[in-house]
């Protein structure tokens, strides 16, 4: 294996890695160990942040073709592993699978390659992204969902969505300015 594909095999890592520690981060900061508990819709930071982490490092290091295609591998997997048997709920699956997806390639081509001089503080732009994407998501499969509290339940998928990506994104560009400064000095 030539040095140039193990550089990029170790970024992939690090980039994923950063991206899902930081939403991690942001996570255990507003809910604690609830991140680890698969019943509490605090483990989407553990699950959603690590997607996530996965699909926009992949857009960003092989292109297009390669994150649509791991996009549908993890939503198909995702379903597997959920173990979804109740038909309704795969496309609600979907849509805040797609919404998320969605967001991360408009943060991309409207953001991330258009602003290279901006090292910083882009992620901001893809938080506010992924949480419009998951009102959206929300909105649209609510009238479907028998919820006690709707509006808590809106504004608490909207702020996960939110806090996700700023994890994300953060992760992404600190391990960017590390790795431009580690390089610096070689």
């Amino acid at each position: 294996m030539g040095t140039e594909k193990k550089y990029n095999i170790l970024r992939f890592v690090f980039l994923t890695l950063s991206g899902f520690f930081f939403s991690l981060l942001l996570g255990y900061l507003f809910k604690g160990f609830d991140i680890f508990n698969f019943k509490d819709p605090g483990s989407q930071f553990l699950i959603y942040g690590f997607i996530g982490s996965v699909i926009f490092c992949t857009l960003k290091l092989t292109g297009l073709r390669n994150f649509i295609f791991v996009s549908i591998l993890i939503f198909a997997l995702s379903i597997v592993l959920y173990k979804i048997t109740y038909i309704p709920l795969i496309p609600a699956r979907l849509l805040y699978f797609a919404s998320i997806a969605v967001s991360v390639y408009l943060y991309f081509i409207l953001f991330e390659n258009r602003m290279t001089d901006v090292k910083f503080g882009k992620f901001f732009a893809l938080a506010g992204l992924i949480a419009t994407g998951q009102l959206v998501s929300c909105l649209i499969v609510m009238p479907f969902m028998e919820l006690a509290e709707p509006k808590l339940f809106l504004a608490a998928q909207v702020f996960y969505g939110l806090l996700i990506a700023s994890g994300i994104g953060a992760g992404f560009e600190i391990w960017d300015i590390i790795e431009e400064k580690i390089l610096k000095h070689k």
